[in-house]
């Protein structure tokens, strides 16, 4: 794994384990299938060192085992990053409410998807990521705007609000 590619992946593991909440959010990670694999690997040992939690890593080629079920059991009293590969051995039944499994009766824990792919479709799936992030700034600003001129989403005047000492003018923000 490259350094910029270890860096990003530190920030958006750490971001994810920060962020308040009882339950983080589970974090895909895509990379090279022709890639060092057990860079990748080793990747996630250091973060979780660096964290401070523990690192479980479950194969799900074969389904979810009796095996898997007795390791997420025994370091469930602990803070851990489960990184998680060849999710595509999971029935789909059991796929809705495997986020529940992992976190239910167990200390923090961090999801982590781990997929390989071709480089080329990698790429494009990141490329994708950044766009929507990028879209989804956009339009919390444009909601901020909205909401700071007395409109919801919709354009639909906000509930009157228990009165201010702000000047009607000083409220003013131009819709662009």
């Amino acid at each position: 794994m490259q350094v910029a590619e270890l860096n990003n992946l530190r920030r958006r593991v750490k971001a994810l384990w920060n962020k308040p909440g009882e339950r983080p959010a589970p974090l895909i990670h895509l990379s090279d299938e022709e890639g060092d694999r057990a860079g990748v690997g080793q990747a996630f040992q250091t973060l979780c060192s660096e964290i401070g939690v523990r690192h479980v890593r479950l194969d799900f080629a074969d389904g979810l085992t009796d095996a898997h079920r007795e390791a997420l059991t025994r370091t469930s009293r602990h803070p851990r990053m489960v990184v998680m590969t060849r999710f595509d051995g999971i029935q789909e039944d059991q796929r809705a409410g495997f986020h529940d499994l992992l976190c239910t009766d167990a200390a923090r824990t961090l999801p982590i998807v781990v997929g390989f792919a071709p480089l080329e479709q990698v790429e494009r799936i990141h490329e994708a990521w950044t766009e929507l992030a990028r879209l989804e700034e956009v339009r919390a600003a444009r909601v901020s705007r909205l909401h700071a001129a007395g409109y919801d989403e919709t354009g639909e005047p906000l509930p009157p609000t228990e009165p201010t000492d702000v000047i009607a003018s000083d409220a003013y923000v131009p819709m662009h």
